[in-house]
């Protein structure tokens, strides 16, 4: 029911059935029972959404018109925003460094409410097919080389916390407090690098390795920035490949042509279901948001077969966390930088739900102007 309420989208059957589901037409011009059809989807410029005059709610909803504007760049998006081009924002859209520039601003709304299903979690993920990061102590090295509680400082504006790992701390019934924890420690770091046989050389460099992110995740690219400094103090020598969304992705998910990536991702209520996919082995597939790293978790196989066979929550939480998150005894695969819950801005916008898990991101038919 987790899923269902969360992730599970009805399409309709009679425009799907014996179709290639992924390659259907309808993905770019949906239909669904909702209080809002789709009109226009102008690439680039705005999508546009209207009034669905055979929604089931009498009188609803409110709104005549719903415009999605396209706009990349996070400077220009907050310049709309406080030039009344936008009215609505969502905490992807939405820079950490805005928040306490608009949070007492008469006119504005700036809240945290509506999403307790489950809280976004920035992690940097690394790629285990290729050397050096298929070596363990590689691995523990880099762990050790990042001060995480800077980044949540620095990137996040201490709109968050950080993480020990990739379930947050809220979801209690799930979350492991024992699960192993390498502190900011550049000497073991260098310690450990030696160890694995990656000395500096002459000009201070041990090896060279490239880290990955969307450009337009603000706190993802300033994380990048940061990580690389950090690592540089250590011989690690990092190229920032700051791309689009669309090209991040087929890089990392599709073509599994990276190093290390660092993006933010959606728990969800349900950590074998919106967490295991990133650790299981079964999921080693070249599909978005799949387990693109060659992350081998036991412990996540067999959460997600107790999901499945309707095991409580509890103990698949544990099955998922039995031991520290990640594979060869523990090793780090993965950084988790900060958790927090999603921010949302709005102005002139009234009746938006901050009740109910994903309320952020969905303008209902309550929603007026």
């Amino acid at each position: 029911m987790k899923f269902i309420g969360n992730e599970a989208f009805i399409i309709p059957k009679h425009l799907y059935e014996n179709t290639d589901i992924l390659k259907n037409p309808y993905n770019l011009k949906p239909v669904g029972t909702g209080p809002f059809v789709f009109k226009e989807w102008k690439k680039g410029s705005h999508i546009t959404l209207e009034r669905n005059p055979s929604y089931f709610k009498k009188g609803k909803p409110y709104l005549d018109k719903i415009i999605i504007k396209v706009v990349p760049d996070a400077s220009s998006r907050m310049i709309a925003f406080e030039a009344k081009e936008i009215d609505y924002l969502y905490y992807v859209m939405l820079p950490s460094s805005e928040v306490s520039r608009f949070k007492n601003r008469p006119g504005f709304v700036v809240s945290s409410k509506g999403h307790e299903d489950g809280p976004s979690i920035l992690l940097m993920t690394l790629n285990l097919r290729k050397a050096p990061f298929n070596n363990l102590k590689v691995r523990q090295a880099i762990a050790h080389a990042v001060d995480t509680q800077y980044i949540e400082e620095k990137a996040d504006y201490g709109l968050g916390k950080p993480a020990i790992g990739p379930i947050a701390s809220v979801t209690k019934w799930a979350f492991n407090p024992r699960i192993t924890r390498y502190e900011f420690n550049p000497k073991k770091a260098e310690q450990l690098l030696d160890e694995a046989g990656y000395r500096k050389g002459p000009d201070g460099i041990r090896f060279k390795a490239s880290l990955t992110a969307d450009r337009g995740n603000f706190i993802a690219a300033k994380a990048t920035e940061i990580v690389r400094d950090f690592l540089g103090k250590v011989g690690i020598q990092v190229e920032l490949k700051l791309v689009d969304r669309a090209t991040m992705v087929d890089a990392v998910y599709v073509r599994w042509d990276f190093d290390m990536q660092i993006h933010g991702f959606g728990t969800g209520p349900d950590p074998a279901i919106g967490v295991a996919r990133l650790y299981v082995s079964s999921n080693i597939k070249p599909v978005a948001f799949a387990n693109a790293f060659r992350i081998q978790q036991q412990g996540g196989r067999r959460a997600v077969r107790a999901g499945r066979a309707g095991a409580d929550g509890q103990a698949a939480g544990r099955l998922l966390l039995q031991g520290p998150a990640g594979s060869d005894q523990g090793a780090p695969v993965h950084l988790a930088f900060r958790i927090r819950p999603p921010i949302r801005m709005e102005r002139r916008v009234q009746g938006v739900h901050d009740w109910c898990a994903r309320a952020y991101i969905s303008l209902g038919d309550d929603v007026w102007w």
